[in-house]
């Protein structure tokens, strides 16, 4: 029922765990397409070990981006699903077992579920992903963003092949929210599956660079200009900004943003933001660390 894409780039420390993730899977019908998008280091010799399971296939080719890469996995995919997978992510063994009765039960183009953020440099670990507020798609990620964590993603391979993801060099980092919205047009029916069903690597520098985010929300707006009617922008700013500790900038924007989303659910957003990093923060570790 599903081919699994998982783009990589110099991934030899991590991918043998993303590729544990998927053998270990309790539903066996997939494949397993790993795109090597031109890696200097051993990562083939990596993924080379699990090519004697006849299910993982390995591609390489030159360097062109992660959008690029898995483009090529989506055109290769012979299941009606793909499932995305980044190859420093990895699921839990009931992750396409679980995915699959939802298709069975609400025959879905597009689902996605909740994953476990870790941090590479610290023990904390806290839930990501949540249900649109809004009933459409397309809607929901203009006015509250991009609530799908990518290695979450399953829809039908069909739809992938109509979206693709755009291989713009400006667009890397942003490249699968702004295909989601595309195919979020060319979707009737979408399932939240509200349990976490993996874990999401991030780099601690990564979450608090205010200038990265920045800049990708801005490169967005050059192909989706509809986003800063709605001023999702302006949020995605205003996180940035607190993270950075830039107290009046993130005003500034919030403002913005509740002046183009006016109503309870933008003002209860920015709400939330701001208790979270103010009253909140000092038991973050407290709430989020497992042991």
């Amino acid at each position: 029922m599903f081919t699994i894409v998982i783009p990589c780039f110099n991934r030899a420390n991590k991918i043998a765990a993303a590729l544990d993730s998927v053998l270990n899977q309790t539903y066996e019908h997939f494949e397993c397409i790993v795109v090597d998008d031109g890696s200097t280091d051993n990562t083939e010799s990596i993924v080379s070990l699990y090519l004697q399971d006849s299910r993982i296939q390995y591609i390489k080719k030159s360097n062109g981006g992660p959008a690029s890469a898995r483009n090529v996995g989506i055109i290769r995919a012979k299941y009606p699903y793909i499932a995305f997978l980044d190859s420093d992510d990895t699921w839990f063994s009931n992750k396409l077992l679980e995915v699959s009765r939802h298709i069975e039960n609400d025959n879905s183009d597009l689902l996605y579920h909740n994953l476990y953020l870790k941090y590479e440099e610290l023990p904390t670990i806290r839930k990501i992903g949540k249900s649109f507020i809004s009933k459409d798609l397309k809607r929901g990620l203009f006015c509250e963003g991009y609530l799908m964590p990518t290695s979450s993603l399953v829809l039908k391979t069909s739809i992938a092949r109509k979206a693709l993801f755009r291989e713009d060099k400006i667009l890397i980092g942003i490249e699968d929210y702004e295909f989601a919205i595309r195919a979020s047009q060319m979707i009737d029916k979408f399932t939240y599956i509200d349990k976490p069903l993996g874990y999401y690597l991030e780099s601690i520098d990564s979450l608090s660079n205010a200038h990265n985010i920045i800049t990708r929300n801005v490169a967005l707006l050059m192909f989706v200009p509809e986003l800063i009617t709605q001023g999702h922008l302006y949020y995605g700013n205003g996180i940035a900004f607190l993270a950075n500790k830039q107290r009046e900038y993130a005003f500034k924007s919030f403002v913005v943003y509740l002046v183009l989303s006016p109503g309870l659910p933008s003002i209860l957003r920015v709400l939330y933001q701001l208790i979270k990093r103010y009253f909140f923060a000092f038991n973050e570790k407290k709430y989020y660390t497992r042991h």
